[in-house]
């Protein structure tokens, strides 16, 4: 028979509900102490970010060299402010009247009537009405003062030059599926866009080609990284235009899927220039959508049009 002294005898009661809690604070304390620094880091970059675009501004408009002396940065583009006077967007900075302003002055009547909130600091006059952004005649004149004065400098090389073949435009007619990537570098070579004089660029050109490194014996694939790495250390040497932003005013063309790991041993272009590529999908590691853009695919066919019934209908036909 169990004695009945056993069995009213006290069973110790292990806390066990606290070893979960206690893994769940561990766990929570190591987080706060991985993720601090980066926070502090994040928050001392938005405090800096006006400023920062402020003289990214500056540097566009009064490089090295300037006689025109950078004023303070007094507002953000991130922030949508427009200058008090009008209310057209424009550098702080860059001492030139408003693009267009008679046809934003004369839109003005008609957006205050549809009930827009501007939106910015009012207290400091800056202002600005949304509808601005769906204005298809105010975007026309946007467009075609950017046509007229957006300028593009290309860092020059010429025929003797080693890698000639990847840094000048073709000059034949590109074909294949990456020809996207010549035809747009014989293109823009040959546009209004182009200055010779980088005091007056709003964005400077890389002109190396993927695609045609990656044919090169003395890059090929596997080099086509320190090729990049190369030509920027190069550059920054050379011109002062790369380090004054940290190149985020330069950008390069991409067509080939060895693209994506052209900037593995140059990480600052990856995340600081723009990449024009053929397909955002060679490029999930390292695209970013805010900056990046796509350039349409094209592949030039030779000869006659394929024999598929569509080809031989007259424009305007019915499918039916």
């Amino acid at each position: 028979m169990v004695s009945p002294a056993c069995c009213n005898r006290e069973t110790p009661r292990t806390p066990f509900y606290l070893v979960p809690a206690g893994l769940a604070l561990l766990s929570s304390l190591i987080i706060l102490l991985v993720y601090a620094p980066a926070t502090s880091l994040l928050l001392h970059t938005q405090r800096l970010h006006p400023a920062a675009v402020g003289d990214h501004v500056d540097h566009l408009r009064n490089p090295a060299g300037s006689s025109v002396s950078p004023t303070p940065a007094n507002h953000s583009v991130a922030d949508a402010t427009l200058g008090n006077s009008s209310g057209v967007p424009t550098p702080a900075s860059s001492g030139k009247a408003p693009p267009f302003t008679a046809v934003f002055e004369g839109k003005r009547d008609e957006w205050e009537v549809k009930g827009q909130t501007p939106a910015g600091d009012q207290r400091k006059g800056n202002i600005i009405y949304r509808e601005v952004f769906h204005d298809k005649e105010f975007f026309l004149e946007g467009y075609k003062e950017m046509n007229r004065s957006f300028k593009i400098f290309v860092y020059p090389h010429y025929k003797d030059d080693p890698f000639a073949h990847a840094l000048l435009p073709v000059d034949f007619e590109p074909g294949g599926n990456y020809a996207s990537e010549s035809y747009f570098k014989k293109v823009l070579m040959q546009s209004h866009f182009i200055t010779k004089d980088a005091s007056e660029a709003d964005l400077f050109f890389l002109p190396f080609s993927i695609a045609r490194l990656r044919h090169d014996h003395r890059v090929d694939v596997g080099g086509i990284a320190g090729f990049v790495q190369m030509y920027i250390f190069n550059i920054s040497r050379k011109y002062p235009y790369w380090n004054r932003t940290g190149g985020a005013d330069h950008f390069y063309v991409a067509c080939h899927s060895a693209g994506r790991s052209a900037t593995d041993k140059a990480e600052e272009v990856k995340f600081n220039a723009i990449q024009v590529v053929c397909s955002a999908s060679y490029f999930l590691s390292g695209y970013v959508a805010h900056k990046d853009v796509c350039l349409p695919q094209v592949w030039p066919r030779k000869g006659p049009p394929p024999k598929i019934s569509s080809a031989k209908r007259p424009v305007g036909s019915s499918s039916r």
